[in-house]
């Protein structure tokens, strides 16, 4: 199994430069390198943080092809 920390995850989203990135897998094994909060603030210092889908166990994002505006490009960065 493959893991990323806070920066591994964050830079294939600064460099793809997605319109909106929805964090998943964060916390659900116990081999992760890092929490998602890590995750969140190397994103934010990459400046993506506006991009930032926020979904927490138990909660449910609706991403469609045009929410992120022209292109609609999402990732999906499994932590």
């Amino acid at each position: 199994m493959v893991t990323m920390d806070g920066a591994r995850g964050a830079e294939p989203a600064r460099r793809l430069d997605p319109r909106l990135i929805l964090p998943v897998h964060y916390g659900d094994y116990t081999v992760m390198r890092s929490p998602l909060e890590a995750f969140l603030a190397e994103a934010g210092r990459a400046g993506l943080g506006e991009r930032l889908v926020h979904c927490r166990h138990g909660q449910r994002a609706r991403v469609t092809a045009g929410s992120g505006g022209p292109g609609g490009a999402v990732i999906v960065v499994r932590l």
